[in-house]
């Protein structure tokens, strides 16, 4: 390449960059690029990752005793933040799965309505309970035995 008299030579597979549109590239294949790309967005999505899963299984069963035709959901991440509220048996069932399973001793048991005591009960308990799991809203309620919450739903979601 020859630039106002001087002579440059580029070496194979180095980069020239300059501001005439001379550049010259290393050779890489599309493919490994698109395919190490992939790779790293879905290790980082899984290394950082925070899920939240909303379920409304209301329209489904129009009580609590009947069977609800829901297929069971698998989550896999590091982190899962679980707010499931309301009674029934869908109500705080991570909080019930962890007593279950013996990761946690006993609930707490929640208590009556009191939006007063509840929202900063729950806004300044949000925590992680177990490795992995992040209780918050009627989850951490029925877990501490805290007030139940009513419309707050700033505590709701913390």
């Amino acid at each position: 390449m020859v630039k106002a008299g001087i002579q440059t030579q580029v070496a194979q597979g180095e980069v020239l960059e300059n501001y005439e549109s001379t550049y010259k590239f290393a050779p890489i294949e599309e493919a490994q690029v698109s395919r190490a790309m992939i790779k790293r967005y879905f290790q980082s999505m899984y290394d950082r990752a925070v899920f939240l899963a909303l379920s409304l299984t209301g329209l489904l069963s129009p009580n609590h005793d009947m069977q609800s035709c829901m297929d069971p959901s698998t989550i896999t991440a590091p982190v899962v933040i679980s707010a499931t509220g309301h009674d029934g048996p869908m109500g705080a069932f991570s909080a019930k799965r962890l007593v279950s399973t013996g990761l946690l001793k006993e609930l707490g048991n929640m208590r009556g309505l009191d939006m007063n005591r509840a929202e900063p009960a729950i806004v300044n308990g949000t925590r992680e309970v177990v490795p992995g799991i992040i209780l918050t809203g009627m989850e951490l309620s029925e877990h501490d035995g805290s007030n139940r919450m009513g419309l707050t739903f700033g505590a709701m979601i913390a």
